[in-house]
């Protein structure tokens, strides 16, 4: 599965490297006020380019979310214009020129602070090219690409409300190649201006007619389980549908608006492409924006750029009696971010759907993944941990019914927020499994991410632990509250234990799931140290014999 854009950008932007000492300018203040005039909202952003790592096999296409206001001043002003959360906070301001051209000159559109220095971010041009380099530690000839910044005014063209490249800058990567954006990022407490982030052409800003799907007013939602493949990696996701005489909805992601519909017809149900789903803003800093659609057809997996066929449709069989629907071959729907392409979020290949039954299961325990310790340097503690959606049964559980617990020092009464302390409406001891909670300077406190397939939660500020943190599973299903048992890091030994909690909880104390054996091994198979470079897959056997798998880059 293609890794998050957003996770690369990031990678990039912590490793800069200067380009060339220049004079500090004259500082421009950021735009981060919608500018007066007609607001054309809810555009589809598209663009091609390459982020500067320095290969071209890291080519983006992407297809996010943009704005774009006529201004009463007579500029045109761009929100957006580089899919990224950060970006949405500003605006790039554009003069008109002749006829529809409009010129957006060098300025800045975002300002950090990163280590105690001011990050400043800027539009600027590059010109673009390739070079054939010998690297020193293998002897191969790569490829690389090079950038050199030109400071020249970018031109576009606007009408009608669309936005678009003109054909000089739209050449791509070849031999001085002018690519008509990139993202400066400068240190003018140093003298220097360093270069990152990525390099765009054939950008296009146009807007978005499509409508978005969505069932009748009902009483209650089916739970399906819904078993598929990403890659050759088996998955299990719970999600919503709702049938209505011939069609089922089915809604793959809460945090959107749209739901995929399929028709049922005798033991077919058919899903058409091309639909949309709404729009996603990222809930971090640094994420993607993105249109969301549903594309059907067929995945051929052969290197990282996997290829696609797009379908006009998918038929998945039916039954009537127990209402499950399964995929046949290797049809998959796909959901990324672009209405004429499949540029690529996530896919649910051969997906199996499957009523669940809602009833009252024991969680197993959190596994712990890591803890840091920052509290000196930064008030802080990292403590990393995974929730199994498994019961301890071996059975699946659904995580829009799981929360977890925090405890500190052996105390078994749960860690309370308060909104005093935290972003949120009322005190709470028990966390969503989906929350992100942030304190009030903006800072991530509770946090669940995907990281290399992997759902990773995670825990800092707010807690200040002398002697240990804790954490336990908490389920709903059936109507009851089960918990798993407390699993404790002591801070100062660095050992694990676990903790059963009172009869009364739920907890099955005759099921042994603590950690059996952990062992490590790398990509390709061999038997590796914790403290091993690389990708590291962390095998978790348990005495109950289950096992769990971890992936993780190891820096």
């Amino acid at each position: 599965m293609r890794k998050s854009l957003a996770l690369t950008i990031m990678a990039s932007l912590l490793a800069l490297s200067p380009v060339s000492a220049q004079t500090e300018e004259e500082d421009v203040n950021v735009i981060t006020e919608q500018p007066a005039g007609k607001l054309i909202d809810n555009m589809l952003l598209s663009y091609r380019g390459y982020n500067c790592l320095g290969s071209p096999a890291w080519e983006i296409q992407n297809a996010g979310i943009a704005s774009i206001v006529e201004g009463d001043d007579g500029n045109i002003y761009i929100n957006n214009l580089f899919d990224y959360e950060v970006f949405a906070k500003s605006w790039v301001k554009a003069t008109r020129g002749e006829g529809d051209t409009i010129v957006i000159k060098r300025q800045l559109v975002h300002t950090n602070m990163y280590n105690g220095q001011l990050e400043k971010l800027w539009i600027t041009k590059y010109r673009s090219w390739t070079e054939e380099e010998v690297n020193e530690q293998t002897g191969k000839t790569m490829t690389k690409v090079k950038y050199e910044q030109t400071y020249d005014d970018i031109k576009m063209i606007y009408k009608d409300g669309v936005l678009s490249s003109i054909d000089e800058y739209n050449r791509g990567l070849e031999d001085n190649a002018m690519s008509p954006y990139a993202i400066g990022c400068a240190y003018y407490s140093q003298g220097s201006f360093y270069k990152d982030l990525f390099v765009m052409w054939n950008v296009n800003v146009r807007p978005l007619n499509a409508t978005i799907a969505k069932p009748a007013p009902y009483d209650k939602a089916d739970c399906y389980q819904m078993t598929f493949y990403q890659g050759t990696s088996n998955y299990v996701e719970f999600i919503d549908a709702v049938q209505q005489d011939d069609k089922i909805y089915l809604k793959l992601f809460d945090a959107l608006e749209g739901w995929v519909v399929g028709t049922i017809d005798g033991d077919k149900v058919t899903i058409a492409s091309n639909q949309y789903l709404g729009h996603y803003r990222s809930t971090n800093n640094h994420g993607n924006n993105y249109h969301m659609f549903c594309h059907v057809g067929e995945a051929v997996l052969k290197s990282y750029q996997d290829d696609w066929v797009i379908a006009d449709k998918i038929e998945l069989t039916y039954d009537a009696e127990t209402r499950a629907i399964k995929a046949q071959g290797t049809d998959f729907i796909s959901i990324d971010g672009s209405p004429d392409a499949v540029y690529y979020l996530t896919y649910f290949k051969t997906p199996e759907l499957t009523i669940f039954e809602d009833v009252a299961l024991t969680p197993m325990n959190p596994q712990f993944l890591t803890y840091v310790d920052e509290l000196e340097s930064s008030g802080s503690c990292n403590f990393g941990f995974m929730l199994p959606t498994y019961s301890t049964n071996g059975g699946s559980i659904n995580p829009k019914k799981m929360y977890y617990n925090v405890f500190l020092d052996y105390d078994t009464t749960p860690f309370e927020l308060d909104p005093e302390d935290y972003e949120i409406d009322e005190a709470v001891t028990d966390i969503y499994y989906y929350d992100d909670i942030k304190d009030h300077s903006g800072r991530q406190f509770a946090g669940y991410m995907d990281v290399w397939g992997n759902k990773v939660h995670i825990m800092r500020y707010g807690f200040q632990p002398s002697e240990s943190v804790g954490v336990c599973t908490v389920y709903t299903g059936g109507g009851e509250r089960r918990c798993s048992q407390i699993l404790w890091y002591d801070v100062n030994t660095k050992e694990t234990s676990y903790q059963s909690l009172d009869v009364e909880t739920g907890i099955d104390t005759s099921l042994d799931n603590s950690v059996a054996v952990v062992r490590y091994h790398d990509i390709a198979g061999r038997e590796v140290n914790a403290a091993t470079k690389g990708l590291i897959v962390k095998t978790i056997t348990l005495n109950n014999g289950k096992q769990l798998s971890i992936k993780y880059m190891n820096k």
